[in-house]
């Protein structure tokens, strides 16, 4: 897809896009009605576009990525089995950006005094709990000082003024090494952010690119062509052309402001914090724009999911870059996209399990709390395949590995306070350790028998 436009109008055509025309409230209305879509299973939840926010004209997108569907139709793949070998192919081979004149994306240009954000219609997507209001999908553009490397994230921004807003730069991301750097220089950090832009730089926006790699430049390789970008009008940047709005401005070295609490992926609201203030120079965008936003807390959520895909794709990728064979991998939503990882193998060797865990945390050091190694039969993705396993090839005493003492995610609720960067890691070996007994099923070829004749049984699902 080159734009979310073009994503939108396949997604109306296929049914997969609900118009909500009834009055809603942004303050606690939104968030409530995509928390009982998030309740459907996830192959039933549509994207939906309010197109009656109170007191706004433009309309706000959320539940673009509720299914793994539409993330394989974002990049133009029919199944979801051809995102992760899409995701290695683009990590592997980035390409370069094309910069342009103009855009989309410039179609209305404010600057100075008229530069403001009061027009779009952001939501408080923890009603009566969060701080404020605030910007969830969107693409943060930074360049380290002095170099060409430039990098995307999606970090969250709560509302303050028409022209400012928090920016949460956790200094253990990118965007806080980056910034990091320009406050030892005692310089302001030029910042950009893109919202509703390419659907393949949203999707690598949230990414754990490696540092030094350039998100863009992976976002143009996901489409299958340079990714189109145009400079910015206050800031030496380049920007996603066809994004819907773009918000130009820079950091402050040495300011900031409290920020926070927000209802985080955890499923619990974050602590507040001192952050970095995103002073606002410009403000461009389409006209009647489309504001794009995620919604997180509580798993399953749009972002929980976002990160479990490409989380799969980058841990095959690390184990396949070091040399250790991998079958496949899963990231579920239900360990909030970033604390359990399953992986399974052809085991080659006794010590092969604890090569994954050990190759996986120290790629990842703040992520995969529990790393479940299995054999190439089970299915990561099946939780059921996954229990039994553990149930049936696990003996705790030999098969626990237990690491203290390594890095946490300050997000993460269960660290003891004070020590939020700080967490043990357990990894089990649920693969076979000797040959087992013949599987208590039928053959094969029973099941195909059955098959055969199925519609001649009558039987049918109850419902059906």
């Amino acid at each position: 897809m080159s734009s979310l436009r073009d994503l939108l109008a396949r997604l109306d055509r296929e049914g997969e896009l609900c118009h909500v025309t009834a009055p809603v409230d942004r303050t606690w209305e939104i968030a409530a009605v995509m928390r009982k879509v998030l309740s459907f299973p996830a192959d039933q939840r549509p994207a939906l576009l309010f197109e009656n926010v109170q007191g706004f004209e433009s309309p706000l997108l959320v539940g673009l990525y509720t299914n793994r569907r539409r993330y394989a139709k974002a990049l133009g793949l029919s199944t979801n089995d051809e995102v992760n070998e899409r995701w290695r192919e683009a990590l592997d081979h980035p390409l370069p950006v094309q910069e342009v004149q103009g855009g989309p994306c410039k179609e209305v240009v404010l600057t100075g005094d008229n530069a403001s954000i009061d027009s779009l219609p952001l939501a408080r997507w923890t009603p009566d709990k969060d701080a404020g209001l605030f910007f969830t999908s969107q693409a943060v553009i930074t360049r380290e000082p002095g170099s060409d490397y430039v990098n995307v994230g999606t970090y969250r921004m709560q509302y303050r003024s028409r022209n400012e807003t928090n920016l949460f730069v956790n200094p253990a991301q990118h965007v806080g090494m980056i910034f990091g750097q320009y406050e030892a220089r005692g310089e302001r950090m030029p910042v950009a952010v893109a919202i509703g832009a390419d659907p393949a730089v949203t999707l690598v926006a949230p990414a754990k690119i490696p540092y030094g790699m350039s998100e863009l430049e992976v976002a143009g390789a996901l489409m299958g062509r340079p990714l189109e970008v145009t400079r910015g009008e206050t800031v030496d940047l380049l920007v996603p052309a066809s994004a819907e709005i773009v918000l130009e401005g820079y950091l402050e070295p040495g300011s900031r402001s409290t920020e926070g609490p927000f209802g985080e992926f955890a499923g619990v609201l974050s602590k507040s914090y001192d952050m970095p203030v995103f002073h606002i120079t410009a403000v461009t965008h389409r006209r009647k724009p489309i504001l794009q936003s995620f919604v997180s807390q509580k798993a399953p959520s749009e972002s929980s999911l976002l990160r479990s895909v490409v989380l799969e794709a980058l841990t095959l990728r690390t184990l396949r870059g070091l040399g250790i064979p991998a079958v496949a991998a899963h990231v579920p939503e239900s360990g909030a996209a970033w604390y359990h990882f399953v992986v399974s193998i052809k085991k080659m060797h006794p010590a092969h399990p604890r090569m994954v865990m050990n190759a996986i945390w120290a790629a990842m050091p703040a992520l995969a709390k529990r790393i479940v190694v299995v054999d190439e039969d089970v299915e990561p993705a099946d939780a059921f395949q996954v229990e039994m396993a553990v149930a049936t090839c696990v003996q705790p005493a030999r098969d626990l590995t237990i690491l203290e003492g390594y890095m946490g995610q300050i997000e993460d609720p269960s660290p003891t306070p004070g020590q939020e960067h700080m967490s043990s890691k357990l990894g089990v070996d649920a693969t076979r350790k000797h040959p087992y007994p013949a599987v208590a099923l039928p053959e094969p070829h029973y099941m195909q028998r059955v098959e055969d004749r199925w519609e001649e049984y009558g039987i049918k699902p109850l419902g059906d």
